[in-house]
């Protein structure tokens, strides 16, 4: 009987040598039973970094142009630090009548039937079991670098040994996984112009961007990983630019002037006697008045361009309030003109006006906007107006002055004098005598006053006639 249970004691032992968990502990004798657990695993330390660029980052635009940037952003993955390892518990019995002794537990690891590591099991927490008692210990055992291999069947032995029994030596299969679990190791990226991207690897994606000159000054953004909260950020600046347009005004007009004159006597009428004379005064008067016409105005024009690029001018107009149209010259120019960066057009504008109203005076010129890429292509999307204005008023302008002055000529006093209008209105006087005469009889005196003026040489005169009278008495005179 003895010898039977002897037998069946090895029989035992065997059996939990060959079965790699034993999930229910049963008692042979007085000795120990014990199961061991084996799970491997198997990870990795995984770290990202993150870049973010832009091309090109600054645009020079005219204000209506686009400009549309390129964003790269490029994470890259770095996995180092593998560790694997196999870990689980060994779960001892006490099928004895007293409580164990000096229990002792040794993990054994074998790949392929090599021992690669040994670890010892901390026993600390639960040193003796006390009879019909389980215990489960934890343990965990490395697995040596050299010794890693995807897929990879290993075998853990536990080794538990008492001083007042036998020992057992219960183990288990495990497979390592195919890859190592990494930590990190699929990311999300969030880009605050708007866009979210997921990574498993190393990698990049683009996206572009349209800039026009609402987006003036430094615009900023960044893409972030969400897991690890690491960040890149790339900025585009955005210059806006606009033609300036400068402008003067001089006004001018015509002022023509008309003229009268008027010639008179104090007499129209003598009776003298043979040999007798009269004192007669005479008076030419001139007065004038005025037309204005030709009222008018022109002006120098200045385009410039203080931007760093060409502007193409596809056309210059100028009008005058509230719809005339003036005259823009600049010389033997073509459309589309290309106005150099940081440089300047001069040219002229001349206008009729029909009176002197205050008017506005407005210059535009018209460039063509570009969609401009990053590839360094442009192409034609629309067009764009800048102006500027000069106000026309007569309070200084040029004055042309027609016939303002005359010469006054008489035919008994000769040259009277030259007036103008600032003197006028302006009277001559002078006197003559009229007599003596030696017959008797009826005679007339006439005496006509002139003007020509100095531009036109327009003409005007007046004339004054006396009538005589001459009787016979001659009162002694000695007429000669």
């Amino acid at each position: 009987m003895g010898r039977l249970f002897r037998i069946m004691a090895v029989l035992a032992v065997a059996l939990a040598l060959l079965i790699p968990t034993q999930p229910v502990l049963s008692c042979i004798g007085t000795r120990i039973t014990a199961t061991v657990t084996a799970t491997a695993k198997w990870t990795a330390e995984c770290a990202w970094t993150i870049d973010k660029s832009v091309t090109p980052d600054t645009w020079d635009l005219f204000e209506g142009d686009t400009g549309t940037s390129l964003y790269t952003i490029t994470v890259t993955k770095s996995c180092s630090g593998e560790q694997a390892w196999v870990e689980g518990q060994v779960c001892v019995k006490n099928c004895g009548a007293v409580a164990t002794q000096n229990l002792a537990i040794t993990i054994q690891l074998r790949n392929a039937n090599n021992l690669i590591a040994t670890a010892p099991v901390d026993v600390s927490s639960h040193p003796v079991i006390t009879p019909g008692e389980t215990w489960c210990y934890p343990y965990k055992v490395n697995i040596p670098a050299a010794s890693i291999q995807a897929n990879g069947l290993y075998k853990v032995t536990a080794k538990v040994t008492i001083t007042n029994g036998l020992g057992v030596s219960p183990f288990a299969c495990t497979n390592l996984p195919s890859k190592p679990t990494s930590s990190n190791d699929t990311i999300n990226v969030d880009d605050t112009n708007g866009g979210s991207w997921t990574f498993s690897n190393s990698g990049s994606v683009t996206y572009e961007k349209t800039f026009t000159c609402e987006d003036e000054g430094v615009n900023t953004n960044t893409a972030t990983i969400r897991e690890t909260g690491q960040s890149d950020d790339a900025s585009v600046i955005v210059n806006c630019y606009g033609l300036e347009v400068v402008k003067t005004a001089q006004t001018s007009f015509t002022r023509r002037y008309y003229w009268t004159i008027d010639k008179s006597a104090d007499q129209s009428a003598l009776t003298l006697s043979i040999c007798n004379k009269k004192q007669v005064n005479y008076q030419v008067c001139v007065d004038a008045t005025y037309v204005d016409i030709a009222w008018a105005v022109v002006g120098t024009i200045t385009v410039l361009n203080p931007a760093p690029m060409v502007a193409d001018i596809i056309g210059i107009a100028d009008e005058v309030s509230p719809d005339i149209a003036a005259v823009a010259d600049f010389g033997p120019i073509t459309y589309p003109y290309a106005l150099a960066a940081e440089g300047g057009l001069a040219g002229t504008y001349s206008a009729d006006l029909p009176d002197a109203s205050s008017r506005t005076n407005t210059t535009t010129v018209t460039i063509q906007n570009y969609a401009y890429k990053w590839d360094g292509t442009a192409t034609p999307i629309g067009t764009t107006t800048f102006s500027g204005t000069t106000n026309i008023d007569f309070s200084t302008a040029e004055m042309e002055e027609i016939d303002e002055c005359i010469t006054v000529t008489d035919t008994y006093a000769g040259s009277v004098g030259t007036v103008c209008y600032s003197a006028a209105p302006k009277c001559f006087k002078y006197s003559r005598w009229i007599g003596p005469y030696k017959k008797c009889g009826c005679y007339k005196v006439d005496n006509t006053a002139s003007f020509v003026t100095n531009d036109t040489k327009t003409t005007g005169s007046d004339s004054w006639r006396v009538t005589v009278t001459v009787k016979v008495s001659c009162h002694g005179c000695n007429c000669k």
